[in-house]
């Protein structure tokens, strides 16, 4: 570490760089960090009520060091955690700074570094946490340094919380839809139940920040049950969804729960990892590679098998008698087969370039187009 580097964190260290009203940083021993990422502070949050939000100021006088360290951003691990960075003055006042290396954002005489830490349990799902503990690294430099990113300082702030939920979610507290086929929808259910003692709490009404998400809330004696049912469009492409469903409850506070629903919008018929088969280079005269793609049809109306309508080469031409194909159903995944493709020559070099087009029972529509290369090596 450099002498530079070693004064700036002993100086940040000392109890003496505090005014008092700031806490009184002690040295975090070996355990707790590294020698070149110190934990320079710590607090513990306790345990938070799940929906609440819970707001700590870590308080650090950087010009005991030097008057142009400027504060460039604080890095998080925890997905609750928001961070704000301020200058604080004697009389309290405040101004934001945003992180750019300015001489403006260096602290003044008499203002201090302020790194506010807010955690936002809305952003953790509604199930009880016990206290865990997580690092947020802020990062300095000297505003006028000609050669900054090499003489960055990395500081460790430590943050300790648990989280305690009011509601019991079974048998997940996220909806994970994984695939969902266009227009054919999937309905998932979830369990929604006190977790107070002698306390019952009624769930409702339900809304979803996504239309294409219909809720359906049925409440007995004991617990609610949400029928969750996502439908993407006809015209929906392909990808990630995410959403957030809302249920209310009749808990003090106006607490709510927040569910995460996630998936993923796919084709109704598909291939997998790609669209695409390649047999890779060898020589056309005298090998016989295989490779093979997995096909799915998510409309579990209709039966899941799939049969061979045509497998042509680019000009459009019939190419099948170049190819064995065979279609393996998969044990454990009965909307899916394993496609095979084994060449079986002589072809003409340089290369092939085709497309094998699957069908449905009695090669019926739809179809599902797949790529089809291979490419000639000559071998002595």
């Amino acid at each position: 570490m450099s002498t530079v580097r070693v004064a700036l964190l002993l100086l940040l260290l000392l109890p003496s760089a505090c005014g008092p009203q700031d806490p009184v940083v002690q040295p975090a021993g070996p355990a707790a960090g590294t020698a070149e990422n110190p934990v320079l502070l710590r607090h513990d949050f306790g345990t938070i009520p799940h929906g609440k939000t819970a707001e700590h100021d870590f308080v650090i006088d950087t010009r005991a060091v030097a008057t142009d360290l400027v504060a460039l951003g604080v890095h998080a691990d925890c997905s609750c955690a928001w961070t704000k960075m301020l200058l604080r003055d004697s009389n309290g006042s405040e101004r934001e700074i945003t992180g750019q290396g300015l001489a403006e954002f260096a602290a003044r005489a008499d203002e201090k570094l302020v790194i506010r830490l807010l955690i936002n349990t809305v952003q953790k799902e509604a199930v009880d946490l016990l206290p865990v503990t997580s690092n947020a690294t802020l990062v300095l430099q000297h505003c006028q340094d000609p050669e900054p990113v090499q003489h960055r300082y990395y500081l460790q702030l430590q943050f300790r919380y648990g989280i305690d939920s009011p509601v019991r979610l079974r048998p997940w507290a996220h909806l994970d839809f994984e695939d969902v086929a266009v227009s054919t929808g999937k309905q998932l259910l979830l369990e929604l139940s006190s977790d107070l003692a002698a306390t019952a709490v009624h769930f409702g009404p339900a809304q979803c920040d996504d239309p294409r998400l219909t809720l359906e809330l049925v409440a007995d004696a004991e617990a609610s049950t949400l029928r969750a049912t996502f439908t993407p469009d006809a015209a929906a492409q392909p990808g990630p969804f995410r959403a957030v469903v809302t249920v209310a409850t009749d808990l003090p506070d106006g607490y709510a729960v927040h569910i995460p629903a996630s998936g993923r919008i796919v084709p109704v018929l598909q291939a997998s990892p790609l669209d695409k088969i390649s047999l890779g280079m060898f020589d056309f005269g005298r090998d016989h590679p295989e490779n093979f793609v997995i096909v799915t049809d998510h409309d579990r109306r209709r039966p899941p098998e799939f049969c061979v309508q045509k497998l042509v080469d680019a000009s459009g031409n019939d190419a099948s008698q170049l190819f064995a194909v065979r279609l393996e159903p998969i044990v454990g995944d009965p909307r899916s087969t394993r496609v095979f493709v084994r060449w079986l020559g002589p072809g003409t070099p340089p290369g092939f370039r085709g497309e094998l087009v699957l069908a449905k029972a009695a090669q019926r529509g739809p179809f599902l187009p797949i790529e089809l290369v291979a490419f000639h090596r000559s071998q002595p």
